[in-house]
This record gives structure tokens, sequence and C-alpha cells, in this order.
């Protein structure tokens, strides 16, 4: 990230140079524009037009990039003034979030949270879980992942605390058996 914010700085650098020695180079079309305050004066006047197009242009490519210089420095958008801050990070007091949030209002109804965890072919669990049914992954990813109670689970899904057991008790088996004798998890 450091490396990308020097980078920035230097092209804008670079860039103001080139708008400075833009100015210079045509300043007497520049100053005509400017006396005639867009009135049409003659030949410097319709020269301009170009000249402050570009002109218009490299100066917002500027203002572009001291934005993006800002971003990369703050680590948020400049512009969001009721962004959060590293600072204000840690004044939150997580007694209080813990109070304002009812786990019994938290229901688990997908594991796509988990998706890239599970299909991803490098990491040598997925291969175990992959195996699971999207039932008995289900019931794992909730019982184990997010500690959630048996009978928890069972509300969740509309099915008997006994068959939560039993596809938990065969996800663990299947687990097992592919920890054991899976090449790829060696």
């Amino acid at each position: 990230m450091r490396d990308l914010l020097i980078e920035y700085i230097k092209s804008s650098k670079e860039l103001k140079e080139r708008i400075e020695s833009f100015k210079l180079e045509h300043e007497d079309v520049l100053d005509a524009y400017k006396e005639s305050k867009g009135k049409n004066k003659g030949k410097n006047q319709t020269a301009a037009c170009p000249i402050m197009n570009e002109l218009n242009i490299l100066n917002n490519m500027y203002n572009e990039q001291l934005f993006i210089i800002d971003w990369l420095r703050s680590g948020h958008n400049p512009n969001e003034h009721r962004a959060i801050n590293k600072r204000t990070v840690y004044l939150v007091d997580h007694k209080v979030l813990e109070s304002v949030i009812d786990d019994n209002h938290y229901k688990k109804v997908s594991f796509d949270e988990y998706d890239d965890y599970i299909k991803d072919a490098n990491n040598s669990i997925s291969h175990a879980l992959g195996r699971l049914s999207k039932r008995e992954l289900e019931v794992f990813l909730m019982i184990d992942c997010e500690k959630m109670s048996f009978q928890d689970v069972a509300e969740i899904l509309n099915l008997a605390k006994g068959s939560i057991q039993k596809f938990y008790e065969r996800a663990k088996q299947k687990i097992a058996k592919e920890v054991d004798y899976n090449l790829f998890l060696l």
C-alpha cells in the first residue's frame, strides 16, 4: 500500500510540473482568454478553447490524484465526514455492544460466509467438507462454527433434535474418515 501511495505522490508531482509547463507554453493564449472573459474576440479566443479544455482535463486529473492520495493516507473516503477513523474504533465499549445485540434474534439461514473457505481447493479441510451433504454441512457449521445448541439448530431447520444429532454425528464420521484416508489431506 505504501508503494502505491509513493507512486501516486510521484505522478502527482510530475502532473503538477506538466500543468505548469503547459501554462507557460500557452501563456499568451490563456491571457487573451482571461481578458476576453468568454466573449469572442478573435483568433486567440478560438485558439484558447482546446487549450482551456486540455488545461481543465489536466487540473481534474491532478485533483483526482490528490483525492486518491488523501484516501490512501487516511484509509477512508476523505469526503465522507461521518466515516470512522482508526482512532475512534477503540472508543466503542464491547460490553455495550454485547448488551445491544440480542443473540435470540440471530438466526443462521445460510452458510454463504463459509463458501469461499469450503470451495478453496488449496485448503485441505475443504475436501472433507465437500463430501458432506448440504444438510450435514449446515448442521456441522451451525454446531461447530456458530456454537449453536442442537435444540436451536433443530428449531431453525424445523427438524427434530434427534435428526440434528444424527446429521451431526454422520458429518463428524465423514470428516474423520476423509482426514484418515484422503491423500489430499496429508
